[in-house]
This record gives structure tokens, C-alpha cells and sequence, in this order.
């Protein structure tokens, strides 16, 4: 994979309106180590691709005599095109730009292709190696049919009939954005009246195109979607924002501060641990999230909502007491 893209970044520096010589190339921090290196690239440009590289009159250099290369930039964009084009189809493309953005964001290990598109992402990776783990990923999603659907549905910005597997009757929802999150995969979904909520992509059982006259509008959003999507704990929206701020333990801080947290978390180092402060319309999942930490955590504020953590911890306190007086 490095040597194709390296053969992509000089492709990209020749087809460039100045150009480049030899020198220049091997300074460009492209990642050649060697003229000769440089040179063979050039043959597998002309050989391989059909992509001749030629000299050019012009001389630049510090002794003014060296060739400037080049080749044609309108064949360079056709073959990129084409190339894209020959190795991955249209859901291909969809299936690897979710992928590519969920392990951008703060998801682990992501499992959401069969077999042949590992095959075609494989086959554009070149020498690079792919090898799916056994148990699929964090996100294991092995039939990807309903997942297609939303997001061919989220680029032509159309409705969709979205049955979910415990109900008969169809919603017609349109998906605005795909996105996995704490181990699942969801959609954000705009009913016809611009209410917007999540649903779970495994728990759709089947998603149909709808008919939908040629440029319809879509209904306006009750809800900024990319405000949610900055939301680390919106995934269940109770639509009132609030301001969190959470003490965390030395260690459970400096492992916060590991993760890329969006722009509404701010953590700062304070002595005996961390304030980690967020803004929000996640009240459930915030809760769970300080829950699963232990004495590692404590909610500062919020006041209302220490409360009902109070009360969800003395209910937990009571449920193991009485297990306790059970044995």
C-alpha cells in the first residue's frame, strides 16, 4: 500500500502544472530514498499504467541543467478515475467511506463488509495486508443489505420504508447519516414532519425504496444533525442541553485524554485527578457512562442530575442487598 500511494503522490507532482525534476522529487519528502528508485517509477508509470513520463525543455536546479518532468494531467485524471471506477462499485465506495469515517472517529475495530468486498479493497490495497479477525471486529455486521440501503438512501437524500423486526407496519423515514457508536451501528433518521431520532441498523429487518417524485424537498430537520454528531453522548437525545462536569481518577483522566473526544469535551488536569466537562443532551448516556466507571468517577454537575444518580445507585445498593439476604 505505501508504494502505490508513494507512486500516486509522484504521479500527482508530475501531472502538477511545474512539474519536478529527479532532485526535487527525491526533496519532496514523498518518500524516496534513491534516484534510481525515482527512475523505476517512472518506467512502472509508462510501462505498467500506460502513463508516459516525459522531459520537458525547461531546466531548473541549482546548476540550472536539470530535466523537468512531467506527465499529461488530463491522462492522470482519467486513470485515477477509471481505476476507482474498475476496482469498486458504487456500494463498495459506500461500504469503505463508512468504514474509513467510523475508525476516524471514536470507534475501534469495524466489521461491516462480505467477503467480496474485502476481495476489491484488498485488490486496491496492492501489497498491503488485510486479514478480518475471527470474531468479525467490535462492530460485527456480516450481512450489510439494510446498511446499503440507508446509505444509498442518505446519498440521494430520498425516503425509505424501514420495517423494524418486532413491528408489521413500515416507517418512512429518511436516513441522514450512518454512524457506529459504543459498539453498534445506527442511522439518524428525519420523519416526514422533520422530527429526527436513531435507529438501530441490526434491528431492522428491511428497508424498501419508497416512491418519491423527482426533486422533492426534503423536509426541514426539528434538529441539527451535525450538533448531535458532536454530542459524544447524544446517541439517546433528550433534547435539553446541559453542562456536565465529571471528576475523574488520575489514571481513568490520563486514559481520557488518550481518546479523540469532539470539540464539546474539555478535559483539564487538576490536583487529585481530572474535571472532565462536556456539553451535552445525553443525560441516560452519560449516566451509564459514569455508572461503568466506578470509584474511578463522580459527577460534580449538573445537581439534578447527581440526584438521580443517587437514586439509581441506592437502588443498585438495594438489589445486592437483597441478593445478599437471599443466600
Amino acid at each position: 500500500m505505501r508504494d502505490i500511494l508513494r507512486l500516486f503522490a509522484l504521479a500527482s507532482r508530475l501531472s502538477s502544472g511545474e512539474g519536478a525534476t529527479v532532485n526535487e522529487i527525491l526533496k519532496s519528502g514523498i518518500g524516496y530514498t534513491s534516484r534510481s528508485s525515482i527512475y523505476a517509477d517512472f518506467q512502472m508509470l509508462s510501462e505498467r499504467f500506460m502513463i508516459p513520463v516525459y522531459d520537458s525543455d525547461e531546466r531548473r536546479g541549482i546548476s540550472g541543467r536539470e530535466v523537468v518532468k512531467y506527465i499529461d494531467k488530463d491522462i492522470w485524471n482519467s486513470f485515477r478515475s477509471q481505476f476507482m471506477q474498475t476496482i469498486l462499485n458504487e456500494d463498495d465506495k459506500l461500504l469503505l467511506s463508512f468504514v474509513i469515517e467510523s475508525i476516524g472517529s471514536l470507534s475501534p475495530l469495524i466489521s461491516a463488509a462480505d467477503d467480496g468486498f474485502l476481495s476489491r479493497v484488498m485488490t486496491l490495497a496492492g501489497d498491503m495486508i488485510i486479514e478480518p479477525t475471527g470474531t468479525k471486529g467490535y462492530f460485527a455486521m456480516t450481512d450489510v443489505r439494510n446498511l446499503l440501503m440507508l446509505l444509498r438512501a442518505q446519498k440521494e437524500k430520498r425516503a425509505v420504508n424501514i420495517y423494524y423486526k418486532d413491528e408489521k407496519e413500515a416507517r418512512i423515514l429518511y436516513p441522514l447519516k450512518c454512524f457506529s457508536f459504543s459498539g453498534g451501528i445506527y442511522c439518524y433518521v428525519m420523519r416526514t414532519d422533520g422530527l429526527i431520532y436513531t435507529v438501530s441498523v441490526p434491528r431492522v429487518r428491511r428497508v424498501t425504496r419508497t416512491f418519491q417524485k423527482e426533486g422533492k424537498a426534503l423536509p426541514f430537520p426539528q434538529a441539527d444533525i451535525d450538533k448531535a454528531l458532536s454530542d459524544p453522548f447524544g446517541i439517546v437525545n433528550d433534547g435539553k442541553e446541559f453542562t456536565a462536569v465529571v471528576w475523574l481518577s488520575e489514571r481513568q483522566g490520563q486514559y481520557e485524554t488518550e481518546k479523540a473526544w469532539p470539540d464539546s469535551v474539555k478535559i483539564e488536569n487538576t490536583e487529585g485527578g481530572y474535571l472532565f466537562t462536556v456539553t451535552t443532551c445525553g443525560s441516560y448516556w452519560i449516566k451509564r457512562w459514569i455508572l461503568s466507571l466506578g470509584t474511578e468517577a463522580e459527577l460534580l454537575e449538573p445537581v439534578s442530575l447527581r440526584e438521580e444518580l443517587a437514586e439509581d445507585l441506592g437502588k443498585i445498593l438495594g438489589r445486592y442487598k437483597e441478593a445478599g439476604d437471599g443466600s
